[in-house]
């Protein structure tokens, strides 16, 4: 039997064991109906393993029709509707394996991750925490519990969870992304950039990467910057493999490298490229970069997200970081207006809006953020723009303030030059 269809089938009678037992029905199945609804099981999980999820979801239909009464077929039908995007499907599915087979903590698990990209937070901490109950050395739970903090905004309980994590998985590369999220959005670079290289010491990945291209322009490291986001185009060039499930609590037979953590991040590096570039002299730069990110498109998924859950700071900001790289100054003000009301600790925002107003010549009350801004983190390193943006009197009418003076940059076709975020 070849390598990969052996594992499969050990990892299947594995897991089926561990169903049999928390629900503890075996004397009732039908033999023959849960035949097949293992083989069709079995055949999902090499699909999925595959990346084929539609084929999958065909494959689990089969099963649970052929045996109703089984979780299992259930549980991972509610998995890859979640890789679909059909969530009120995959939280049918998932009740019904739950149903089935209460004292099995992956499907509250599953539960919770669908409740958090739906963006429901406060249902899916109650789901993950239902499953560290059932299993409590499913410690991996507390850093997904940490992203659904920081997706509420509380960033001092989402650290909190993240360093949980560290404390029984050391090695956890998702717990230290956490952390470096949470410092980078609350504005202590030196916090973030540690938290950052620790996961990509662990194990590089590319939205890592991207983060700290993002540290590296917001601290005027130029050519750090430049660096990372070449090596993340490269890496991205290409269908890249996502983090193993296994580092959100799934077991080794559910591996199909899926990040749910991803679904809301819209933003590139040709974006980032687009809102580097010196502006206003490097307009039709900034517009060919925004182009090449697909910045229609990106826009598209962004607002899409955003109407169901306008109140979200997290998509609110996603969508002001799009508007600032589209040249779109006043909208990307207001939005990241919109974050700092939602999310007041996302101090990183000040900056952002700061950078938006001065390019829509509001530049005293540009200034009057960055200051604001070194004043909650006094001696931080800040790119020259944010430093030339602080210069200007915020006391003046915005019609009487200096612009704040540039430092001219060479040209470097298809590269930002150091002029923002």
């Amino acid at each position: 039997m070849p390598r990969l269809k052996l594992l499969i089938a050990s990892a299947l009678a594995a897991h089926m064991v561990a169903i049999a037992g928390g629900a503890a029905q075996t004397a009732s199945w039908d033999n023959k109906a849960r035949e097949r609804s293992q083989t069709a099981s079995s055949a999902a999980l090499t699909s999925l393993t595959k990346g084929a999820v539609d084929q999958a979801i065909s494959s689990l239909m089969e099963a649970t029709g052929a045996d109703p009464s089984d979780p299992l077929p259930f549980a991972l039908l509610g998995l890859a509707l979640d890789m679909k995007g059909r969530y009120a499907e995959a939280i049918d599915a998932l009740h019904k394996s739950y149903r089935l087979a209460p004292k099995i903590g992956e499907t509250a698990l599953s539960i919770g991750f669908t409740h958090y990209l739906t963006h429901d937070y406060g249902k899916a901490i109650n789901a993950w925490r239902k499953a560290l109950e059932i299993n409590p050395k499913l410690c991996h739970i507390y850093g997904d519990i940490g992203f659904a903090h920081l997706r509420q905004g509380d960033f001092k309980r989402g650290d909190e969870m993240f360093r949980k994590m560290i404390g029984c998985h050391p090695g956890s590369q998702l717990a230290y992304q956490g952390l470096a999220t949470t410092r980078y959005l609350a504005g202590d670079f030196a916090a973030a950039r540690k938290a950052a290289d620790q996961a990509q010491s662990i194990a590089a990945y590319p939205p890592v990467l991207l983060l700290l291209a993002k540290l590296d322009v917001l601290e005027g490291d130029r050519a750090r910057a430049l660096s990372r986001i070449a090596e993340y185009a490269k890496t991205t060039q290409k269908p890249w493999v996502q983090r193993p499930m296994t580092g959100l609590g799934y077991p080794v037979q559910h591996d199909f490298r899926w990040d749910p953590f991803l679904a809301d991040n819209f933003d590139n590096s040709y974006l980032l490229s687009a809102r580097l570039q010196n502006l206003p002299r490097d307009e039709s730069r900034r517009k060919s970069l925004a182009r090449q990110g697909k910045v229609d498109a990106v826009r598209a998924r962004a607002a899409a997200a955003l109407e169901t859950s306008p109140g979200d700071f997290y998509l609110v900001r996603e969508m002001a970081l799009i508007d600032l790289a589209d040249g779109r100054y006043s909208e990307a003000a207001e939005r990241f207006g919109e974050v700092l009301k939602y999310c007041p600790d996302c101090h990183v925002d000040l900056l952002h809006r700061a950078r938006a107003l001065a390019l829509d010549g509001k530049s005293a009350e540009a200034s009057a953020l960055v200051r604001r801004f070194q004043r909650i983190y006094p001696g931080g390193k800040l790119s020259p723009v944010m430093v030339d943006i602080a210069r200007v009197d915020p006391g003046l009418c915005d019609t009487d303030a200096v612009a704040p003076a540039r430092t001219p940059v060479p040209e470097a076709p298809a590269q930002p030059t150091d002029g923002g975020f």
